[in-house]
């Protein structure tokens, strides 16, 4: 009995040692636990980059000389001036005009000795300079659908040697813009252009009731029905879903055998998959904002977002800003020339739309154009000309005279599947005209030369 203290004594201390153990075990123990790496949205690129240069063109070019006009809408023509351009600066930008009416734009441009380039849209000269340098700073506030360079040197002879007078035009806003072309060799800018007007095609002026003036090919154009096919497009679908999702792995797959619809979507973006029009829609879900950013940054930034999640495949070329909706449109170009669908069962636009800095719904075809050859593609088609097909649409009344904006040749695209699984796309040559932001198809068989009553004038 003696020793049932000592021995309470020595289970005490040692009870107590445990504790003090494991208590400082607990506090000292550090789990081991597995790196989490940061997930960043994979780079996947689909076609090359594009520059500003490739993506925000003129769709015609215009030339007066010797009183008459000329024009081209060949990709060759207008990277040619453009190179010249990349190569110059402007400088002593200044408004002229804040009330510029159709009549003055017209004056101008029939001026003899010029060369214009005709954008869809509104272009901000802030993008512009990424084109065209300006000794200055960047220009903000400042937008035309039209450039004027006149190849006449000024009559000026502290004008320095090299300088050519330019202008920056909007029938929109009514503004107009004069500036200071600098060139390293103006001489010889002056007579390679005064020589090209020769090889443009020959043009005519069309004027509306309400005063605009539209810049038209003469005589009847001639066009070859283009064909071209998309091989692995289902494979497309795939290489989208890596560009544009964070973490792919995580992404969900829904499928509607009936609509032929599929849907990929993570905690916070969806992708739809229309396979039946070979487009897709994705959208941001977590972007949601009333902020609006101007129409340079909405430029720059959806040019940079297509280039990083896909690319823009085909020759897309920027088509327009809808500053209150935050959206930029790109348009698909094919042999030079605007290409639109047949029907509403696909599409040849890219849509991209900001909010809050970030994009918040990308539209867009997810198919490819390749090239088919020749023998499966070369018969010629002639259309109407322009002045033809204006007479049409304001003597069958199917748009107002004075709504019409302007006319351009184009493509109407179809499509067919074949049983290897490729798609072939048909791209019949037509005629467009613009009223107010749309571009609306003719019919090709109404748009070609047979059996109509509409003479010239």
């Amino acid at each position: 009995m003696k020793y049932i203290e000592p021995i309470k004594t020595f289970v005490l201390i040692i009870l107590v040692l445990l504790s003090i153990t494991l208590t400082f075990s607990i506090w000292s123990y550090s789990p081991n636990y597995q790196t989490i790496e940061k997930t960043v949205p994979q780079n996947v690129v689909i076609d090359k980059k594009k520059t500003i240069s490739q993506v925000v063109k003129p769709y015609k070019l215009i030339a007066q000389h010797d009183d008459e006009f000329s024009g081209t809408v060949k990709t060759s023509d207008i990277d040619a001036l453009y190179d010249v351009l990349k190569n110059s600066q402007l400088s002593d930008l200044s408004m002229i005009s804040e009330k510029l009416s159709h009549e003055k734009m017209y004056e101008l441009m029939k001026a003899n000795d010029t060369v214009s380039l005709m954008f869809s849209d509104e272009v901000p000269m802030s993008i512009f300079q990424s084109i065209l340098p300006t000794v200055n700073k960047k220009v903000s506030g400042i937008e035309f659908s039209q450039m004027i360079i006149s190849l006449k040197k000024p009559n000026n002879e502290s004008i320095n040697d090299n300088e050519l007078d330019v202008y920056f035009a909007s029938p929109e806003t009514h503004e107009l813009y004069s500036a200071k072309l600098h060139l390293k060799k103006s001489e010889a800018f002056i007579a390679k252009q005064l020589k090209m007007t020769k090889k443009y095609d020959e043009y005519t002026v069309i004027e509306t009731s309400s005063g605009r003036i539209m810049y038209v090919l003469a005589d009847k154009p001639k066009f070859a029905k283009q064909q071209y096919f998309a091989r692995n497009v289902s494979a497309k679908v795939d290489q989208f879903k890596n560009a544009l999702f964070t973490n792919p792995k995580i992404v969900k797959t829904s499928q509607d055998s009936m609509t032929n619809i599929d849907k990929y979507s993570d905690d916070r973006s969806v992708m739809t998959i229309y396979n039946n029009q070979y487009t897709l829609n994705f959208a941001n879900m977590s972007a949601e904002s009333d902020e609006r950013i101007s129409k340079s940054h909405l430029i720059d930034h959806t040019m940079s977002f297509v280039n990083e999640h896909g690319g823009f495949t085909n020759d897309y070329r920027y088509e327009g800003v809808n500053y209150g909706e935050q959206k930029v449109l790109y348009q698909l170009f094919m042999s030079d020339l605007p290409v639109e669908p047949a029907t509403q069962t696909t599409s040849t636009e890219i849509e991209v739309k900001i909010n809050n800095g970030t994009v918040a719904r990308y539209a867009r075809p997810y198919y490819q154009l390749e090239t088919i050859p020749d023998d499966e593609s070369n018969n010629l088609t002639m259309l109407k000309t322009a002045r033809q097909v204006y007479r049409m649409l304001v003597t069958e009344q199917v748009v107002k005279r004075n709504q019409i904006e302007d006319l351009r040749l184009g493509y109407s695209m179809s499509f067919k599947e074949r049983d290897n699984g490729a798609v072939v796309f048909t791209l019949e040559p037509t005629w467009f005209y613009k009223v107010k932001e749309d571009w609306i198809t003719v019919a090709p068989e109404q748009a070609t030369v047979g059996g109509d009553q509409y003479g010239l004038e």
